[in-house]
């Protein structure tokens, strides 16, 4: 809904919020599965291999912090170029992997920054001042809210972008994307 009233206007959206799930939420949450599957999966797989070489490597203390670090940004990757999807599906528009995978290309690294590093930064650094007072935690919390509220819109954004200068590059599969 959040990616529909950014993209497409408040006419977009059922005044009273979705009532019944329809197509496009399921494959919302399909796409979900698919990209935490894959970032779960190269998580797994590079932290795997990359705590056996640091192990071997008898690597310790804050070098440890980095190969873990190292490892995560993988899946970050993928996750972060398969984001745009979320956006996509919200303006009903007929998308898929490949067409994902196109439409980030030289943008990789930005949502990983836009969808990834930012948000875990933005997470933890409120996360720490939690159960000192309970004004604090109120706070906190409205805060996390608002900032989960613009990296949404930052990210419905990037799919605008994205989408009109693949529309404008003749790309395959974007003449179908509904953009307001």
């Amino acid at each position: 809904t959040s990616h529909r009233l950014i993209l497409l206007g408040a006419d977009s959206v059922p005044k009273f919020g979705v009532l019944a799930w329809s197509r496009r939420e399921w494959r919302f949450i399909g796409w979900g599965v698919v990209a935490y599957f894959y970032l779960a999966l190269l998580i797994g797989v590079v932290m795997l291999v990359l705590g056996v070489i640091a192990s071997e490597l008898c690597i310790e203390g804050q070098w440890y912090w980095w190969v873990g670090l190292t490892g995560v940004l993988p899946g970050m990757y993928v996750f972060a170029r398969l984001s745009i999807l979320f956006p996509a599906v919200a303006t009903e528009a007929k998308v898929g992997w490949d067409w994902a995978w196109d439409a980030t290309k030289g943008n990789g690294w930005r949502l990983v920054l836009l969808v990834g590093l930012i948000p875990a930064v933005l997470g933890v650094a409120p996360a720490l001042g939690y159960g000192k007072h309970l004004l604090s935690d109120i706070l906190l919390t409205i805060l996390g809210m608002v900032l989960t509220v613009i990296e949404i819109a930052a990210l419905s954004l990037s799919f605008r972008f994205l989408a009109e200068h693949r529309m404008e590059a003749g790309g395959p599969g974007f003449s179908e994307t509904k953009l307001g």
